[in-house]
């Protein structure tokens, strides 16, 4: 975050301080530093971020003292999964898996350029 305006780092914070269960969440893309590998950015100068209010994957990251990287329950353009299931049924033995209850918010993230402030996904 250091390399955004400070009054944009405060709004992401906040965001993310904020965020009740029960909301929809907020993925904010944010500059990839030097220190992002290549298998987490790709060829983008920028890198998708959330922080999540899911009990359990906020019990894994406590457990590591870390942080997940993930990608969404869904190839893209397809509807997301809604059990485990489903996530089976789209990506197979190509993942490993944690079962456990969804998070609460009924809609998928919105997505926000931090540079430019830009919705990308509303």
């Amino acid at each position: 975050l250091t390399s955004l305006p400070q009054t944009t780092q405060q709004e992401i914070i906040d965001c993310w301080t904020n965020h009740q269960p029960s909301e929809r969440a907020t993925t904010w893309l944010l500059p990839a530093g030097e220190h992002i590998p290549s298998w987490i950015k790709g060829e983008h100068p920028l890198v998708a971020v959330r922080v999540t209010t899911h009990p359990l994957c906020v019990a894994l990251c406590n457990a590591f003292h870390g942080f997940i990287v993930s990608t969404s329950a869904n190839p893209s353009g397809q509807e997301p999964a809604h059990s485990l299931q489903d996530a089976c049924q789209y990506f197979g033995s190509q993942l490993n898996y944690l079962n456990g209850d969804l998070g609460q918010s009924q809609q998928p993230s919105r997505i926000i350029n931090a540079l430019t402030r830009e919705i990308i996904r509303a």
